[in-house]
C-alpha cells in the first residue's frame, strides 16, 4: 500500500527529523505500519561517506523485514572471520561469522554506508514516502496536544502531533529538548580512507583489527581491489571533524603505524588522500531519558557511541521497529515513548558500556598495557567470545523474519 493510499482515519500527523539511516528506518517501518510521518532533512541533498559499516544479524533481520536483503547481499560482502590481531597481523582473538550465521540466522555483512543509504532511500520513495530537504531545525515548542517545529528560512512553523528525532550524534532535536545533554569526546580519533592496492585481495571476507601501542588499524575489502581502512589514534590535540585534512596525512599515518605489518604499511602508502576523512570518538552524555511527552529520540541522537561494536545502524533499526510498533497501537504517544525508553535504554546502555570499555581494553596508552592486552586476548577462548557475541546480536524482541532461527 502506498503512503497516499492510507485511509484518512489511520493518519497520524508526525515528523521525523533527520533523513539518514535512522530516519529512513523509522520512515520505512512507519509506512509498513500505515503511519503517516513527514521526514525533514536539514541538508539540501544528503550524501553519505563511502566508508564501510558492518551490519550484524540483529540489524539484518530487520532489513529482511523491510524486504531489502536481496539488495544488501548484492552490494555487501558477508564476512567469514573477524580477527583481532597483533600489529604484525598475528591473530589473537577471532569471531567466526559462518558460525554466527548458524546461531543467529545471518553473518556480519560489510557494506558501503552510502550504498545502504541509497537502498533504503529508494525503497522509502518507492513506497510513497518523501524527504523534505533543506529544512534546518531551529526550535521545537511542545504543547499539551501538539508540537511546533521551526525551520530556518521557513515562514510558517510546522505543527504535528509528535516528533521523532533521528538526526544523528549532533542532533538538533536533542539540543532543543535536552539542553543539559552533550557529546563527550573519548580521546580517540580515526582517519577513514580507501586504498587501491594488490594486497586488497587478502582481505575479502576478512575484517582485521590490528592492535599497536595506543593505536589500532582496521581493514577489509569488498572486491579484492580496494581496501577500506580506519587508522585509530590517541591524539595529543583535538581537531574538529570538519577541519581540513592535512596534505601530508599519508606521511603522518606511515609514521604513526611504522612498526605495523608490511601489508598495513602498503595499504597506508596507497591511500587515496581525497578519500580520507576524520572522525572523533564521542558519546551522548547527560541524557537521562530518550523522550518527552511528544518528542522521542532514536538512533545516534539518543545513544550515539564509539563505533567499536559496529552497532550504530543495527541499533537504529531496532529503535525504528520497536517505536513504530508501539505507535501503531491505540496508545497515546507519551505512553508509547515511555515504554520505548524503558525497553531500549538498557539495551543501548549495554552496547555503550561495551563500546567504551573497548577504548580502554583494546587501545591502552602504555607499551606494558598493550603487551598485557595481547597476552590476555591470545589465551581467551574464541568459543567464549563467539557465544558472547551471538548473545549480543540476538534481537531483544521477536520479528517474523527471525522466527525459527534459534531452537
Amino acid at each position: 500500500m502506498r503512503a497516499d493510499e492510507v485511509k484518512e482515519n489511520t493518519l497520524t500527523r508526525a515528523a521525523i527529523i533527520g533523513g539518514g539511516i535512522a530516519g529512513l528506518a523509522t520512515g520505512l517501518f512507519a509506512l509498513k505500519r500505515q503511519l503517516s510521518m513527514r521526514l525533514y532533512e536539514g541538508h539540501k541533498r544528503l550524501t553519505c561517506q563511502d566508508n564501510l559499516l558492518w551490519l550484524a544479524p540483529n540489524g539484518l533481520h530487520l532489513l529482511a523485514e523491510l524486504g531489502l536483503m536481496d539488495e544488501i547481499t548484492k552490494y555487501g560482502v558477508a564476512q567469514e572471520m573477524m580477527h583481532f590481531s597483533s600489529k604484525k597481523l598475528r591473530p589473537l582473538l577471532s569471531l567466526n561469522c559462518q558460525k554466527l550465521a548458524r546461531t543467529n540466522g545471518y553473518p556480519i555483512i560489510a557494506i558501503q554506508r552510502g550504498k545502504l543509504y541509497e537502498i533504503m532511500l529508494k525503497r522509502f520513495l518507492d513506497l510513497g514516502g518523501s524527504v523534505h530537504y533543506g529544512h534546518v531545525l531551529t526550535a521545537i515548542r511542545e504543547y499539551d496536544s501538539s508540537v511546533e517545529l521551526s525551520f530556518a528560512e521557513q515562514v510558517e512553523p510546522a505543527k504535528v502531533d509528535y516528533v521523532i528525532g533521528a538526526d544523528g550524534l549532533g542532533s538538533r532535536t536533542r539540543r532543543c529538548m535536552f539542553p543539559g545533554s552533550s557529546i563527550s569526546y573519548q580521546g580517540l580519533r580515526t582517519y577513514l580512507g580507501r586504498s587501491k592496492t594488490p594486497v586488497s585481495s587478502r582481505f575479502v571476507g576478512q575484517t582485521i583489527e590490528a592492535w599497536g601501542n595506543g593505536t589500532r588499524f582496521v581493514l577489509t575489502s569488498l572486491d579484492g581491489v580496494t581496501t577500506y581502512w580506519s587508522a585509530i589514534e590517541r591524539p595529543r590535540t583535538y581537531e574538529k571533524n570538519s577541519a581540513p585534512i592535512p596534505e601530508d596525512i599519508i606521511a603522518r599515518l606511515r609514521q604513526s603505524f611504522a612498526t605495523f605489518d608490511p601489508d598495513i604499511l602498503n595499504v597506508i602508502e596507497h591511500g587515496l588522500v581525497s578519500s580520507v576523512h576524520r572522525c572523533n570518538f564521542g558519546v551522548v552524555a547527560g541524557l537521562n531519558k530518550f523522550h518527552t511527552d511528544r518528542v522521542c529520540l532514536v538512533g545516534d541522537a539518543a545513544h550515539g557511541m564509539p563505533p567499536n561494536m559496529g552497532q550504530g545502524a543495527s541499533l537504529a533499526l531496532e529503535d525504528a521497529y520497536e517505536l513504530t510498533t508501539g505507535l501503531a497501537s491505540a496508545a497515546a504517544p507519551a505512553e508509547v515513548f515511555s515504554q520505548f525508553d524503558r525497553s531500549r535504554r538498557p539495551r543501548a546502555k549495554q552496547m555503550m558500556q561495551l563500546a567504551n570499555s573497548m577504548n580502554t581494553l583494546f587501545q591502552p596508552k602504555s607499551r606494558l598495557g598493550s603487551g598485557l592486552r595481547n597476552c590476555a586476548a591470545s589465551i581467551f577462548p574464541d568459543q567464549l567470545s563467539q557465544h558472547r557475541m551471538a548473545d549480543l546480536y540476538r534481537l531483544p524482541f521477536g520479528v517474523p523474519s527471525a522466527l525459527g532461527v534459534l531452537s
